[in-house]
């Protein structure tokens, strides 16, 4: 800078030619107003003011050429820079205990993944076969270093789901007529086995999976709970709280998680988090248990630009303490787009480039395709990949802000990558020398397959799923209501019935009635139960968290204390209210049926829901299987009316056994007798006895009708709806044994479904 305000001092002010070209420097340097006054004083004379212009004009010039020769390296080499300086200043303050050692670090690599899958759904596929397959990922190639953060770019359909599930193992290896997965997936170098794979990974999902009755703070300490084995639980705390403070959590870490969509509107519960805090407890809730690699599935969907930015900062953060960081993602911004180390672009699940997004650019550009000045890289990448046709229009192409291609164009991109010394380095990873073969591993308990005992499991799932049920008691509440108001209705339609012959046939309509409400109070409770936390549930699975069998056995067993509550309140103020009899030992197997009805039908209704994933398809089959239980269940028809191809049905029904103890205890052994209107005329003829008619003789005798009450004992009507026992039956135990036995059943299916159905993904 010296050396040229000398040469612009020594130029002679008085000349014209010098005054004509100081002029023209001054108008091309009007263009940075703000660098001409810093360089020229007010009360500074003319020549002094034209030496500063020269001087700024031929610095901007020898910056101009430097740019000019360097191009595209001055840029990467600025933003590695930065990248560093982040990294650095990160480092100086963070915790050492939130650092991955040296030797625990893992290099994530991949060669020749190619995944293909049926090209549409058959039914019957088993037999008939799966069809033609179409291709997925096409033999994706690529690593990610210790401590680096890539992202996965493409449009929609380019596959980039699906390869983020092939590396995390959630799509298991391995060929099959309903898919083929090959390739390796290697870490540091070797091929692990899957629980070696979870046990170091992490996966975030796109969709925010997340207890919502939960607190922030309190989701967290679950998670630590069920993942972290044997250690103190000071480390579980300061764990819990650097990834708080590493998240920005601090200031809702007290706030319920809330719903989103139709559950926020059928919700007590507060709002809770918003998007961009739901995505990073996602997060934390994948760190707690210190993976060295994280798996990320579109982080930024569906959040603002400013939440976008702050949630891939702290993803950043994460990457700087030594962890493997990998996500997918839609349409970055530029900020966004720079904070990664490396980008993969697929389009049609074939990779056109995988570098730093820096020169990402610039190598699109050496193949032909320059970007336009201003523009955002991610959407330009994008655009340029984006399949330019549909299916069955192959001769129309598709214009793309300026980027006019066909299908051989981008064939052209694909070889061009293929052939680029870029896929030659994708494809020799480096291994640096800290790092090992082997991977370190949360200490676990002695069953070995997860982090804390059975016991504990059961504990910490009963305990979220108590707080669950007070914090939203929108369906503890409506079920007891439901059966008070049923209790009710019926106590006040049938109050305190009369011994007679209408009192018999009310008495056997409003026990049905009774059982029946029942029924539906247990069935209709699963329904809304199960399919609200099924997603919770995969996940945690998935993680290794718990096991299925304790989350059914905590679900069930929180949930008794309504389905014994619920029927108590219909069996005990219906019984009396309609005052079926006196005998209180009576009152106590009708009770006895009640809940085992009701508990019956929850059992049916939790199988529906496990066993059918759709809520709605679980409404319109639950008339199908109810609605014949109840026709053959005694009380419209009598048992000897069934048809006999009809009659597998009778038997299946739970609602006939149920029905068949509470007539029992109802109606069996209890008099009746007839008011003035119910009695019914008998005729006949008397007789008068040992007297001998002359064929001769004519007799006329007018017959005689004597009244008589139809039914006078509970087990005459019993025995007309053929709800009596046979010898050979046993008696109502052997009906209670048999609803027993379906209650085992049912729960035994329910079960086997939770336990063994995983996600497809």
């Amino acid at each position: 800078m010296e050396s040229h305000s000398e040469s612009a001092a020594d130029a002679p002010a008085d000349s014209k030619s010098s005054t004509r070209e100081h002029k023209k420097r001054v108008k091309k340097s009007s263009k940075e107003p703000t660098t001409r006054e810093k360089i020229a004083p007010k009360n500074d004379s003319e020549s002094k003011h034209s030496k500063k212009l020269k001087n700024g004009k031929k610095s901007k010039k020898a910056k101009k050429s430097k740019k000019s020769k360097h191009d595209d390296e001055d840029e990467v080499d600025s933003s590695v820079s930065v990248a560093d300086l982040k990294r650095a200043a990160f480092l100086k303050t963070a915790d050492k205990s939130t650092l991955v050692p040296d030797d625990e670090k893992v290099q994530l690599s991949w060669e020749n993944i190619h995944y293909q899958v049926p090209e549409e759904k058959r039914r019957f596929a088993r037999c008939r076969g799966y069809g033609p397959l179409k291709t997925i990922l096409n033999k994706v190639t690529g690593y990610v270093k210790p401590g680096e953060m890539v992202a996965i770019i493409g449009p929609s359909g380019a596959g980039k789901t699906s390869l983020l599930n092939c590396l995390s193992r959630r799509i298991k290896p391995g060929t099959k007529p309903s898919k083929t997965l090959t390739g390796k997936i290697l870490l540091n170098g070797e091929q692990p086995d899957t629980d070696e794979f979870h046990a170091i990974s992490g996966f975030v999902a796109q969709d925010d999976i997340l207890m919502g009755t939960s607190t922030a703070i309190e989701a967290l300490n679950f998670a630590a709970d069920c993942t972290i084995g044997d250690v103190s639980q000071e480390e579980r705390d300061r764990r819990v709280n650097n990834l708080i403070s590493m998240m920005g959590l601090e200031s809702c870490k007290n706030n319920f998680i809330g719903f989103t969509g139709q559950g926020a509107a059928n919700s007590g519960i507060t709002r809770g988090l918003s998007g961009g805090e739901r995505k990073r407890l996602s997060v934390c809730v994948e760190l707690i248990h210190n993976p060295r690699i994280l798996f990320c599935d579109e982080p930024t969907s569906g959040l603002d630009s400013f939440a976008a930015t702050t949630v891939i900062q702290s993803l950043q953060k994460l990457a700087f303490t030594g962890r493997t960081i990998m996500c997918t993602i839609h349409q970055p911004s530029t900020s966004v787009f720079n904070m990664f180390d490396k980008v993969l672009v697929l389009t049609g699940g074939n990779v056109c480039y995988f570098g730093p997004p820096q020169k990402a650019l610039g190598y699109f550009k050496s193949i032909g395709y320059p970007a336009p000045k201003h523009v955002n890289p991610a959407d330009y990448l994008l655009q340029v990949v984006q399949a330019p046709i549909t299916k069955g229009k192959e001769d129309e192409v598709r214009d793309l802000t300026d980027i006019t291609k066909s299908t051989e164009s981008l064939k052209e991109i694909i070889t061009a990558y293929n052939n680029s010394q870029v896929a030659k380095d994708a494809a020799n990873p480096p291994t640096p020398p800290a790092l090992v073969a082997k991977y370190a591993r949360e200490p676990t308990c002695a069953n070995g397959s997860y982090a804390v005992s059975y016991a504990r499991q059961f504990a910490l799932l009963s305990h979220r799923s108590w707080l669950g049920i007070l914090r939203e008691p929108m369906l503890f509440r409506a079920r007891l209501l439901q059966s008070l108001f049923m209790a009710l209705l019926a106590g006040l339609i049938y109050l305190r019935l009369a011994y007679d012959q209408t009192g018999l046939s009310d008495r056997i309509s409003g026990g049905f009635f009774i059982i029946i409400s029942a029924m539906f109070g247990g069935i209709n409770g699963p329904t809304y139960l199960f399919p609200a936390e099924r997603g919770v549930y995969y996940r945690e699975k998935a993680a290794g968290m718990y096991s299925g069998s304790m989350y059914f056995l905590a679900k069930v067993f929180t949930q008794l204390p309504v389905n014994l509550a619920a029927p108590a309140i219909l069996a005990t103020i219906g019984w009396w209210m309609i005052g079926f009899n006196d005998n209180f030992g009576n009152f106590l197997i009708f009770l006895l049926v009640a809940l085992l009805v009701n508990n019956l039908g929850f059992s049916l209704g939790l199988l529906l829901s496990t066993a059918i994933l759709d809520p709605a398809m679980v409404q319109r089959v639950q008339p199908l299987i109810l609605l014949p239980f109840m026709l053959f269940g005694g009380f419209f028809l009598s048992a000897d009316s069934i048809p006999v191809y009809f009659q597998w049905i009778e038997y299946m029904s739970f609602v006939k056994y149920a029905f068949r103890i509470a007539m029992n205890v109802v109606l069996k052994d209890t008099a009746f007798w007839c008011q003035a209107k119910d009695f019914r005329d008998s005729f006949f003829v008397a007789v008068p006895l040992n007297m001998t008619l002359d064929s001769n003789v004519s007799v006329s005798l007018a017959p005689t009708s004597i009244p008589i009450c139809p039914i006078t004992s509970g087990t005459q009507m019993m025995d007309a709806m053929s709800l009596t026992y046979d010898e050979d039956w046993g008696g109502w135990g052997t009906d209670f044994a048999i609803l027993c036995g379906m209650y085992v059943f049912f729960t035994f299916m329910s079960w086997v479904f939770i336990r063994f159905r995983n996600p497809k993904f």
